[in-house]
């Protein structure tokens, strides 16, 4: 991310922020977590920022209550 222009660096931050709250949510709710499914198990997902080029994968930990990161890419 240090290559990220820095207004871009934070919409995606505020993203990755809303992201936890809003998956959160949704798992606490029973519910499937926001964006595009990438398996059968309900674990990894995809999703990009509306308008900007920064696609990036999630991860959901049920058992733990966590989401994870692992792929983040910015189209330049």
């Amino acid at each position: 991310m240090l290559d990220i222009p820095p207004d871009l660096v934070k919409k995606t931050v505020n993203v990755l922020v809303s992201l936890a709250v809003d998956a959160g949510g949704a798992v606490d709710a029973d519910r499937e977590p926001p964006g595009d499914p990438m398996d059968d198990l309900g674990v990894r997902y995809s999703m990009q920022i509306d308008g900007e080029p920064v696609v990036f994968e999630y991860v959901v930990l049920r058992e733990i209550r966590e989401i994870r990161i692992p792929v983040l890419v910015w189209f330049h």
